[in-house]
């Protein structure tokens, strides 16, 4: 599943995708697979993402 809503969040905050990843502790590649649909977050990954950009977000990251 593409998740269309996470990179529309993050270009509207102005970030890239290397800009994410170092916020998330992680690579710039596995971001961006997370974004395109290929790889789904870790539960631990999403907790850090809920942290970073606040649990309202976490759907972003989940695709749900």
């Amino acid at each position: 599943m593409k998740r269309t809503e996470l990179k529309v969040f993050r270009i509207s905050k102005g970030y890239t995708q290397k800009d994410v990843a170092k916020m998330l502790g992680i690579s710039t590649n596995h971001y961006a697979c997370i974004e395109q649909g290929t790889h789904n977050p870790s539960t631990k990954l999403v907790k850090v993402f809920c942290k970073v950009f606040g649990k309202e977000n976490a759907n972003l990251i989940i695709g749900s």
